[in-house]
């Protein structure tokens, strides 16, 4: 799902609320994500093919992977869909254990 070597991490996230606008995070980190990459790593995966209703009010999350040379690499962590996270190529399931490394990387707020 990610490859090794990268050397940054930008988490964006968005909640929709009932009335409003969505509550939007971004944070960028540089260390400290290798447990976040082996929870991704270790999610079951499977070739992609993408499907989600959505319509929840759950936060979603796009994670961009940056590398020294080579292109990033986005995942979108959907917990309202199913399967809910994809690179785009593969998907996982393993969201609640995803979610919760999220969290604890960027201080869930």
């Amino acid at each position: 799902m990610v490859p090794p070597g990268a050397i940054a991490l930008t988490v964006c996230s968005e909640r929709l609320q009932f009335a409003g606008k969505p509550l939007r995070t971004r944070d960028t980190v540089t260390s400290g994500f290798a447990q976040l990459v082996a929870v991704l790593n270790a999610g079951s995966r499977q070739p992609a093919n993408f499907t989600c209703n959505g319509g929840g009010l759950t936060r979603h999350y796009i994670l961009v992977f940056r590398y020294s040379s080579g292109p990033d690499v986005a995942i979108a962590v959907g917990p309202d869909c199913q399967p809910s996270i994809t690179n785009g190529r593969r998907l996982a399931n393993n969201t609640q254990d995803v979610v919760a490394a999220i969290n604890r990387l960027v201080k869930f707020r």
